[in-house]
């Protein structure tokens, strides 16, 4: 049985919390998703997933456009992360490491992209 998801064209907008959590056991495929103006974070992926996360737009949201965190990897290209309130594109934690390939990261007002360490974490 395969463990391979795909989704597709999605907009999310003005969610109160993160809008696209990926967090399962499951490689798969988010593409084309819109994910702006959310309150927190508009894509994580979240421990143990590795996903390709391609040609999505993650805009004006309250955090980051895209958060990995946790023992996280996949492919992570294409995607926009642009005007968030925190972060372009975050990875948290030493274990957060997916292949990053041609994301455009700007006008994010902390930082395009950012890792924090086990230790800054603490």
């Amino acid at each position: 049985m395969s463990r391979y998801t795909t989704c597709r064209i999605h907009l999310c907008q003005d969610n109160r919390a993160n809008e696209v959590v990926v967090d399962c056991t499951a490689a798969g495929l988010l593409s084309r998703y819109k994910c702006v103006a959310n309150k927190a974070n508009g894509i994580v992926v979240a421990d143990p997933t590795q996903p390709t996360v391609a040609e999505n737009e993650c805009c004006n949201n309250g955090g980051a456009g895209m958060a990995y965190g946790g023992m996280t990897g996949g492919i992570a290209r294409g995607n926009k992360c642009l005007n968030n309130e925190e972060i372009g594109m975050l990875l948290l934690g030493d274990s957060a490491y997916p292949q990053l390939g041609q994301n455009d990261c700007r006008e994010n007002k902390n930082a395009q992209q950012l890792r924090l360490h086990d230790h800054e974490l603490e």
